[in-house]
């Protein structure tokens, strides 16, 4: 194939070419069938750049399609995954007896000397207190219950 049909074709495509140019062209490709399929790729050339493409071979369709036809189909129930609730709940146990004896045992990482294990009880021993009854002062309660008020000034 020539060099000028295949510049004559990238023409036709791109509409370069006048009316009587591309009669003649347009004839010679319903004769040749070489140009007809160079045709083809040109224009699926032109479709990928403009990114329109959607075009795909018949045969290479028609070869999935059996592919797909022909492969057995299995029916297998799913396996199930593994759980690791288990693992979970063994971690987390052992987090909480960590923190736990943490906590507790808060005096045993200290540097200063404790007395754990030491419990003393002091108990006060109760008093006796014998109290004599006097008439009540009226006016010393009522100093009690209402202090006298008192006046304070501030000096420069």
């Amino acid at each position: 194939m020539n060099d000028i049909y295949k510049e004559q074709i990238s023409s036709l495509l791109d509409s370069e070419l006048d009316t009587s140019e591309t009669k003649s062209l347009l004839e010679l490709i319903e004769r040749d069938e070489m140009l007809g399929s160079q045709l083809d790729r040109y224009a699926l050339i032109r479709e990928a750049l403009n990114n329109d493409v959607s075009v795909q071979q018949e045969s290479f369709l028609l070869n999935v399609q059996t592919a797909v036809l022909a492969e057995p189909t299995i029916f297998e129930p799913a396996q199930k995954k593994p759980s690791n609730k288990g693992y979970i709940g063994v971690a987390l146990a052992a987090s909480v007896a960590i923190f736990t004896i943490v906590i507790a045992d808060m005096s045993l990482f200290s540097t200063e000397p404790s007395n754990a294990g030491l419990t003393v009880a002091i108990q006060k021993e109760p008093v006796e207190v014998f109290v004599r009854e006097e008439p009540l002062d009226e006016e010393l309660v009522e100093t009690i219950r209402r202090p006298p008020s008192q006046l304070a000034t501030f000096e420069r």
